[in-house]
């Protein structure tokens, strides 16, 4: 989950190559994406010492996308854990911007469940965040993105996860703090092993030929 924020941070800003704002999350096991992330700005974090990204949450749903205005988007791949985990954030980093109030006929009061439909590989029509604050001050939308754009966004502030020093490793070597990488196979997930970037754009890192042509339907629309 920390390498999928960082990845989004580091292309957002364009800080390892070209800009990407447009970003969806990929189910590797359900073989589906289920939610869609527009980044419109980065703004520092200075109560937390960190940055934040200004973005609006789309559901991945069949008859929104069809009718989604929208150019190049980067899919972020994630295993049956971390979709579960992007589940019960999305809904978290849409609460602490929120500036609407929740209706009566609130999702979360209905199925008296926060998030919506938490399992990973849940209907990707069904949003794990309630609809209360679709196309609030989306009209920032409109223009780039579309109508449908504007209509179905909610708007949320995504941060990086730092780790915990009771909980997890912390630190590292000098050269790995100064030159951080993408540490996993966009193919297969595999980390911990060398891997190559695709010689055209850059971003996606592989760990075998092999998975690098395996991925290349899904790559080539993004590259």
């Amino acid at each position: 989950l920390k390498d999928s924020l960082y990845t989004l941070f580091v292309t957002a800003t364009g800080s390892k190559g070209p800009t990407q704002a447009d970003f969806a999350l990929w189910d590797s096991e359900e073989k589906r994406r289920y939610a869609m992330i527009l980044v419109t700005d980065i703004r520092l974090d200075v109560g937390s010492h960190a940055v934040v990204a200004d973005s609006w949450i789309i559901p991945w749903s069949n008859d929104i996308q069809d009718n989604l205005k929208r150019g190049r988007v980067l899919s972020i791949k994630t295993d049956a854990h971390e979709s579960a985990a992007w589940r019960h954030l999305l809904p978290l980093f849409i609460e602490r911007c929120r500036t609407w109030k929740h209706k009566t006929s609130c999702e979360y009061l209905v199925h008296n469940s926060v998030p919506l439909y938490p399992r990973s590989g849940s209907d990707p029509e069904k949003a794990p965040w309630c609809s209360c604050g679709m196309g609030v001050g989306s009209e920032v939308l409109r223009e780039r993105y579309g109508s449908v754009s504007a209509k179905y966004a909610t708007t949320a502030a995504i941060s990086p996860l730092f780790a915990v020093s009771y909980m997890e490793k912390v630190g590292g070597m000098i050269d790995d703090l100064a030159e951080p990488t993408l540490t996993r196979c966009a193919a297969c997930g595999k980390g911990g092993v060398p891997l190559f970037a695709c010689s055209k754009c850059k971003r996606a890192k592989y760990c075998s030929k092999d998975c690098q042509v395996k991925d290349w339907k899904t790559h080539k629309n993004n590259c």
